[in-house]
């Protein structure tokens, strides 16, 4: 008698957005900076461009603790309906791109989307590394990225990442 496993595949989403223009200093230090006029706008712009484009409300935030990807964050949440709890990574303000990839890992897999907003460079490497393109992202911007996989843990094994959008201003 052999036993056949069904695979479950399912339709993932990643959209990583770089945190929104913002100050050019603070005083107290990069991590304090807010957002711009500018960035805010940038951010209304993505968040118009997801209402847009069949939003899924399975969607989880991950954000840096950056005050400007905070501010990033909030704007998003006034404007789209989200399921999941939102949730600090203090590894997307100053970690590596290997940091990212462990934390998207750990996301449970009835998360059909995750919405991770962070900084240059990781986030310009990240895209790049999962499209299999050379890519970078401007502040403001978002890469959506599409795949077929069982779990987010299948991350690394799948590259080669679909681009739905590059979103740029």
């Amino acid at each position: 008698m052999y036993r056949f496993s069904k695979r479950v595949v399912y339709m993932k989403k990643l959209i990583l957005l770089r945190h929104g223009h913002s100050e050019s200093k603070s005083e107290q230090g990069d991590k304090e900076r807010h957002l711009s006029k500018k960035g805010q706008q940038q951010i209304l712009s993505v968040v118009k461009y997801i209402n847009q484009n069949n939003h899924d409300t399975s969607t989880i935030i991950l954000y840096s603790p950056a005050k400007r990807a905070i501010e990033t964050k909030n704007i998003i949440l006034e404007n789209l309906d989200i399921r999941y709890p939102s949730k600090p990574v203090e590894n997307f303000y100053s970690g590596t791109m290997n940091h990212v990839i462990s934390t998207i890992y750990d996301q449970d897999v009835k998360i059909k989307c995750i919405l991770a907003i962070g900084h240059n460079p990781i986030w310009s490497d990240f895209a790049s590394y999962l499209s299999s393109k050379e890519l970078f992202l401007k502040t403001g911007e978002a890469i959506f990225l599409e795949k077929e996989v069982e779990n987010w843990d299948q991350l690394i094994n799948e590259k080669s990442w679909n681009i739905d959008k590059h979103l740029s201003h």
